[in-house]
C-alpha cells in the first residue's frame, strides 16, 4: 500500500506523523480496538518477534497476539481459566502457556470467572459489581506468581511488547515486576474501568513511569507505553490506526468469505440440471424441485448463521435497553432495601427513647440497658440526618446491595433483642408496654424475605396466582422487568448460538410465540399444544405468519404412544400428571375438570421426522406442568442440536410425580446445559411463597 503522508500537505498532518513509512506488509487484525495495528506499524521490521501477554484468554477473539503468531512470532501467553488455556496450547504450539494469574506475590487467589464475557478477574470489588449487574460467575482457586517469575527463564530474550488486561489487578501486577531485569519495548495495559469509560489509570501509572517507560497514544481502551531505551518507536503512535495501515479486519474477512462461498452454492444450484441431462429442473419434476429447494434453503441457513455469528443482528441497543433496565430494576431494590434500614433504625431508637414504661423501669431498677446501646449501634450507610435521599454525606447510595442487606439484617438482630429483652416482656405482661407490628412478625418487608417480589392478593377474595410467563397478562409492577430479561436472555442466547428454530413446547394458545415476535424475534418457530380447543385458538394465532407453524395436536414426552390429559379450569394448567392439593389451594380456578385422549411423541422422533438438514440448531422453550423430565427423557439422540432451553421448574411440589427444580437442574446438567438466568413464575398469593420459575439453560462448549 502506497504511504499517503506522501501526497498530504506537511501542515495537514502532526510534525512527527511525516517521520514514519506505514507497513507494506498487510495482516488481519483480531484485536478489539485495533492495537495490533498499531503495534504491527511501530514492530513490523522485527522479524520474527516476542511477546508476554497477560490475561491472554482466547487465542482468537480479541487476541491482540493472534496477528503477530500468524506473522511467525510467539511468545509467553499467561491465562488462569483452564478452557482458556487449553485452547491456547491447541492454536499456539509454538507459545509458552502459563496456566496461572499475576499478582504483587506468590500464593492462591480466588478468581471470579465471568464465563466468554472478558470480565473475569481477581479483585473481589469488581466481581461483586459485576454480579449485581446480573452477570453469573463460578469461583477458581488459582495459584498466582509474579510477572518477575513468569519472565524469569528468558534470558537475553528481547520483549518487543507487553500486553495486561487483567480487569482492574493492573497495579498488583506492575508490582510483581522487576524493571531492571525485564525491559520490553512497548507495553499496552488497559486503563479503563470494566464496561466503563471511566479512567483507572492513575493507581497503576507511576510505577511505569518510574520505571523509565513514556506514555505515547491512549486509543480509548489502552494506554501505550515506550521504554526509553527504544524512544524512536514513539513516532509510530503520532496518528490514530487509519486506511493507512495495511490491515483487515478479520470478522469482515470471513464474513466476506462466507457470503462468496454461499454466492457459488447458489450459482451451481441456479439452473439444477437432473440425471445427467442439459434441461433445466421443470415444474412438473417434483423430485428435482424438491432437491432445489433444500439445498436453496441450506444456502440461507448457512448464510444466517455466518452473519449472525459474525455480527449478532443488530442487538445491541437492545442489549443496551436490558442494561439499562437492569440498572433500574438495581436501583428499585436498593431504595426498597435503604428505606427499611431507615425504618428499621428509627424504631430502634423510638423504642429506646421513647417507651414510657423503659422510662420507668430504669428508674425502678427493673430495666438495664442492653450491650450494644452504649457503642455505635446506629448504621454507618446512613447520613448523619437518616435520610434515603441521596446526597454526599449519605454513603448508603455508593454502598453494594449485599451489603445494605447485611446491614438490615444486624439492625434486625437488634430489634429481635429488644423483642426477647425481660423488662419488655414484663411491661407488656403488666400492661404498661404497647406490643409492636415488628413483635407480631409483620414488620419485615416480604419483598426482602422472598426471592423476588411478591405481590400480595386483595383480602376481598382469593386471587389467582401470579403468573409471569406466556400464561396471563403480567402484573403492572416491576416483575415486567424479570419477564422482559429472561424472555429477551432466552432470544439473545439463540441468537447467539445461531439457532434455526425455535420449539414451543407446551404453547397453549400461542402467548409464548407473540412474546417472541413483539421482542424482535423473527426466525422460525414451531408450537405443540395437545388440548384440543388450546389447539384451535394455536392455529388461528399462527395462521398469518409463515415462519410459525403448529405441528399436528400432541403431547411431548419420553415414548410415542396415546394419554389423558387431565383439562385444567384456566386450560395452562392442564397436565398429563395428577394435581396436587397445593396448586388446587392456591388456585382453586385451576382445578381439573375433565380429560381428553392425546397423542404423544418424543421430540427425538419430531426431530428426525421433520428436519432433513444434520446442522439444524434449536432453542426449546419447555411449560409442561410437571412433565418436563418426560420431555427431556425423549431427547437423546438430538439433545446436542439444542442449544438454548427455557424451562418451567417447580420449587414446590405441584403435580404427582412431576420433578422439583434441582432435580431438573441435575437432568439438565446431565446433558451439559448451565443455567444462565431465572425468573419467578408462579406465586401463592396466599403466602407470597415461590411455587416455580424459568430458567434458561445453554449448552456448555465441549470440552473433549
Amino acid at each position: 500500500m502506497a504511504d499517503t503522508n506522501r501526497t498530504m500537505p506537511e501542515h495537514d498532518v502532526p510534525a512527527d506523523a511525516a517521520d514514519f513509512e506505514y507497513p507494506k506488509d498487510w495482516i488481519v487484525s483480531y484485536a478489539q480496538t485495533h492495537e495490533d495495528v498499531l503495534l504491527w506499524r511501530a514492530l513490523h521490521s522485527v522479524t520474527p518477534g516476542f511477546y508476554v501477554d497477560v490475561g491472554a484468554h482466547d487465542p482468537t477473539d480479541l487476541s491482540v497476539t493472534r496477528a503477530f503468531y500468524e506473522r511467525g512470532w510467539r511468545g509467553i501467553n499467561i491465562e488462569p481459566i483452564p478452557f482458556y488455556a487449553k485452547r491456547l496450547r491447541e492454536e499456539r504450539p509454538r507459545d509458552q502457556i502459563l496456566e496461572v494469574a499475576l499478582g504483587d506475590k506468590p500464593g492462591i487467589a480466588t478468581l471470579y470467572d465471568f464465563g466468554d464475557t472478558g470480565l473475569s478477574t481477581i479483585d473481589t470489588d469488581i466481581a461483586k459489581e459485576h454480579a449485581a449487574s446480573g452477570f453469573p460467575s463460578s469461583e477458581l482457586r488459582v495459584p498466582v506468581i509474579t510477572l518477575a517469575a513468569a519472565v524469569d527463564g528468558l534470558g537475553n530474550q528481547d520483549v518487543h511488547f507487553l500486553k495486561i488486561d487483567v480487569e482492574g489487578y493492573e497495579r498488583q501486577v506492575l508490582s510483581g515486576a522487576d524493571f531492571n531485569k525485564f525491559r520490553p519495548w512497548i507495553v499496552l495495559v488497559e486503563a479503563t474501568k470494566p464496561l466503563t469509560t471511566k479512567p483507572s489509570f492513575g493507581a497503576w501509572e507511576p510505577l511505569l513511569l518510574n520505571a523509565g517507560y513514556h506514555f505515547v497514544y491512549f486509543d480509548g481502551l489502552n494506554r501505550f507505553y515506550v521504554s526509553e531505551e527504544h524512544l524512536d518507536l514513539k513516532r509510530y503512535f503520532s496518528v490514530p490506526v487509519s486506511t493507512a495501515d495495511p490491515f483487515g479486519d478479520h470478522k469482515v474477512l470471513r464474513l466476506s468469505a462466507a457470503v462468496e462461498a454461499l454466492e457459488r452454492e447458489r450459482l451451481k444450484h441456479e439452473v439444477p440440471r437432473l440425471q445427467g441431462t442439459a434441461q433445466p429442473c421443470e415444474s412438473s419434476n417434483a423430485a428435482g424441485l424438491r432437491r432445489v429447494v433444500e439445498a436453496q434453503a441450506a444456502d440461507l441457513v448457512r448464510l444466517r448463521r455466518a452473519l449472525v455469528s459474525l455480527q449478532p443482528a443488530g442487538s445491541q441497543s437492545r442489549e443496551d435497553e436490558i442494561l439499562a433496565a437492569k440498572e433500574e430494576l438495581s436501583e428499585w431494590i436498593r431504595s426498597i432495601v435503604i428505606s427499611d434500614l431507615v425504618r428499621t433504625q428509627e424504631t430502634i431508637t423510638d423504642v429506646l427513647r421513647q417507651s414510657r414504661w423503659r422510662r420507668l423501669g430504669e428508674r425502678l431498677g427493673a430495666v438495664r440497658q442492653m450491650s450494644w446501646e452504649t457503642g455505635r449501634w446506629r448504621t454507618h450507610l446512613l447520613g448523619a440526618n437518616n435520610s434515603a435521599e441521596p446526597d454526599t454525606e449519605n454513603a448508603a447510595h455508593e454502598s453494594s446491595v449485599p451489603d445494605l442487606l447485611a446491614e438490615l439484617k444486624r439492625l434486625n438482630g437488634l430489634l429481635d433483642e429488644i423483642r426477647g429483652a425481660r423488662w419488655r416482656k414484663l411491661g407488656q405482661w403488666l400492661g404498661l408496654e404497647e406490643r409492636s407490628a415488628w413483635e407480631a412478625g409483620l414488620w419485615r418487608s416480604p419483598l426482602l424475605l422472598q426471592p423476588f417480589p411478591v405481590i400480595e392478593a386483595t383480602p376481598k377474595e382469593t386471587s389467582p396466582p401470579v403468573r409471569l410467563q406466556g400464561k396471563s397478562r403480567p402484573s403492572p409492577t416491576s416483575h415486567e422487568g424479570f419477564v422482559e430479561y429472561i424472555t429477551q436472555r432466552f432470544i439473545e442466547e439463540c441468537r447467539g448460538f445461531a439457532t434455526d428454530v425455535i420449539l414451543d413446547i407446551g404453547a397453549n394458545t400461542g402467548q409464548f410465540a407473540r412474546d417472541l415476535r413483539a421482542r424482535g424475534y423473527h426466525g422460525h418457530i414451531v408450537s405443540f399444544e395437545p388440548l384440543s380447543q388450546a389447539y384451535a385458538e394455536l392455529v388461528g394465532a399462527a395462521d398469518s405468519d409463515p415462519l410459525w407453524d403448529v405441528a399436528e395436536r400432541c403431547a411431548i414426552g419420553a415414548n410415542d404412544g396415546w394419554a389423558e390429559i387431565n383439562i385444567a379450569g384456566n386450560s395452562y394448567s392442564s397436565s398429563l400428571l395428577p394435581m396436587l392439593d397445593l396448586h388446587r389451594e392456591a388456585a382453586p380456578h385451576s382445578a381439573y375438570t375433565g380429560k381428553e385422549p392425546c397423542r404423544v411423541t418424543t421430540l427425538d422422533s419430531f426431530v428426525d421426522g421433520t428436519f432433513s438438514d444434520p446442522t439444524t440448531i434449536f432453542g426449546v422453550k419447555i411449560d409442561t406442568q410437571g412433565y418436563e423430565a418426560e420431555v427431556l427423557a425423549g431427547l437423546k439422540r438430538n439433545h446436542n442440536r439444542v442449544k438454548v432451553i427455557l424451562c418451567e421448574m417447580s420449587v414446590a411440589p405441584l403435580y404427582a410425580r412431576g420433578p422439583t427444580m434441582s432435580e431438573l437442574s441435575d437432568l439438565l446438567a446431565e446433558l451439559n446445559y448451565h443455567c444462565v438466568a431465572l425468573c419467578p413464575e408462579l406465586l401463592d398469593p396466599r403466602t407470597g411463597k415461590l411455587l416455580q420459575v424459568n430458567g434458561v439453560f445453554v449448552k456448555r462448549a465441549s470440552t473433549d
